[in-house]
């Protein structure tokens, strides 16, 4: 009969702990892989929730601005309001909130209408007319057109007359030297105007043309674009 030969101590105890350790490796891989995969989630579910939050709070401020306004001359509310996230801003007398947020709250460029409160998503977009500028921006980018004529009177219109700056806000720089238009290669000169689409604030988008009819006989219409949460401009030529 042989005899079985006993482990020894040590070598018994060595296994356990390479046991423990291996077990302990993978709950932690585990829980990193969870981790990675839950954090944006779990990020998204919050600024639902802010958003949602934020919404009411401002459906409440506009019933509380309307029962102020029938109340009549020294009536007046206290309304507290908690911004957990983004910022208001008072402008065009609107009282605006911005937040940053992959989160689909709205669908991408569309808006939604509750009342006097409006959500949109990448409505950061502004159209309007000041002095001899017509003027494009958003929050990264604003771009100064000439305003050149109109309709009924057309101006001397160029290749390097309709655009005259672009201006990037994070860092203040305006874009270098001279912004030439070229049509089919070559530049271009004639009378024509400038005009902007549709003025307003908030928009998802702002476009402004430019109608040219060339001295060489040739009629082009050329669209700037602008969109929402961008820096830059398309533009197209018909």
């Amino acid at each position: 009969m042989q005899r079985r030969s006993k482990m020894p101590e040590h070598n018994k105890k060595s296994q356990i702990w390479e046991s423990a350790v291996l077990y302990v490796l993978m709950t932690a891989i585990i829980m990193v892989i969870v981790l990675e995969a839950g954090v944006p989630i779990l990020q998204e579910m919050r600024d639902k929730a802010v958003f949602i939050q934020t919404r009411d709070n401002f459906i409440s401020l506009n019933q509380h601005i309307e029962d102020v306004s029938n109340a009549g001359p020294g009536s007046q509310r206290l309304v507290p309001i908690q911004i957990k996230k983004g910022y208001l801003k008072i402008d065009n007398e609107k009282i605006k909130w911005y937040m940053d947020t992959k989160a689909d709250v709205i669908e991408p460029m569309s808006k939604i209408s509750t009342g006097n409160v409006k959500m949109a998503s990448d409505s950061d977009v502004d159209a309007y007319e000041s002095g001899n500028y017509l003027i494009i921006e958003n929050f990264y980018a604003q771009a100064g057109f000439n305003k050149i004529g109109n309709e009924s009177s057309f101006g001397n219109i160029t290749s390097t007359n309709i655009l005259d700056y672009m201006k990037f806000k994070g860092t203040g720089s305006v874009a270098n030297g001279t912004f030439t238009l070229q049509i089919d290669g070559t530049s271009f000169e004639g009378n024509g105007y400038t005009k902007i689409d549709e003025e307003g604030y908030d928009k998802d988008r702002a476009v402004v043309r430019a109608f040219i009819n060339t001295t060489s006989g040739a009629n082009y219409t050329v669209t700037f674009t602008m969109y929402g949460d961008t820096d830059f401009m398309t533009v197209n030529i018909e």
